[in-house]
């Protein structure tokens, strides 16, 4: 994106007007002016900047191109903070079935020392552009069955955290076995949305190399936590998840964590979860 950008200051002018940029463009989405909203109270450069930070993607599109449906603003807050917000949607449309549309958000505020000039508000305005389109183009390469990259996303915890919650959902959506381990990881997430999405991934997947984890969230003081993880062993299911559960019954100084442990025990064994 740095390399991207920097190649757009350098020529603001041409990159609306070069046939090379239109045609890279071109080849890589369907863009139409007519799904553009400007919502800006400053002039920012939308457009430019817009065109620079699509420019330097390079998205693994199977089957139809979409087209991008763009709502953006900019301008300064109560505070004097500059402010870019951006809603996109990626969107592919179908003869015979729904149309498929995948969404980027991004909102990036700075100070106001920061955006004096307008090559800094272009600047701070593409790195919006770039920051909803990762995610957009994410989920739509995810959705189309790209493994690597949903491996590769749960790998690193400093990605994007729509890109991550999206990673969470396709790896159960698709069985990805090798998303394992870094889905694991994230159980000790501090953001509790994260880890609920999480044990909730790992309970559809329904590897065993999980159990012991979700058998140390069993054990949490926080009830929906709790609950979720010795849902999620009984869905996984097996003598391992029986063993599992039966251990947390045991160490649970909590009467209600051992009765529903001990409950999910008896319906694993009897075949009523998977």
């Amino acid at each position: 994106m740095r390399k991207a950008l920097l190649i757009g200051l350098l020529f603001i002018g041409a990159c609306q007007q070069s046939p090379a940029v239109q045609r890279h463009i071109a080849d890589s989405i369907a863009w139409d002016e007519s799904s553009w909203r400007d919502l800006s109270t400053v002039e920012c450069h939308g457009k430019t900047a817009f065109l620079i930070a699509l420019s330097g993607k390079k998205p693994v599109i199977k089957g139809p191109l979409p087209s991008l449906r763009v709502t953006y603003g900019c301008g300064f807050d109560d505070e004097g903070r500059f402010t870019v917000s951006v809603a996109l949607a990626a969107y592919i449309a179908h003869l015979s079935q729904p149309a498929e549309i995948y969404e980027g958000l991004a909102q990036l505020e700075f100070d106001a020392d920061l955006a004096g000039k307008g090559w800094q508000k272009l600047a701070l305005t593409t790195a919006a552009f770039s920051d909803a389109l990762d995610v957009a183009f994410a989920r739509m390469q995810m959705a189309q069955g790209d493994e690597k990259l949903v491996v590769h996303s749960l790998a690193f915890l400093d990605v994007n955290r729509q890109i991550l919650l999206a990673a969470i959902e396709t790896a159960a959506d698709l069985k990805i076995k090798d998303a394992v381990p870094g889905l694991i990881k994230l159980l000790d997430s501090k953001d509790p949305q994260l880890v609920l999405r999480t044990i909730g991934s790992l309970g559809r997947l329904g590897d065993q190399r999980a159990l012991p984890a979700l058998g140390s969230l069993g054990v949490s003081p926080i009830p929906v936590v709790w609950h979720t993880a010795l849902q999620a062993i009984a869905d996984i299911g097996g003598n391992d998840a029986i063993k599992a559960l039966e251990l947390v019954a045991n160490q649970s100084t909590s009467p209600n964590v051992s009765k529903v442990a001990l409950e999910l025990m008896e319906q694993v064994r009897s075949g009523k979860t998977k």
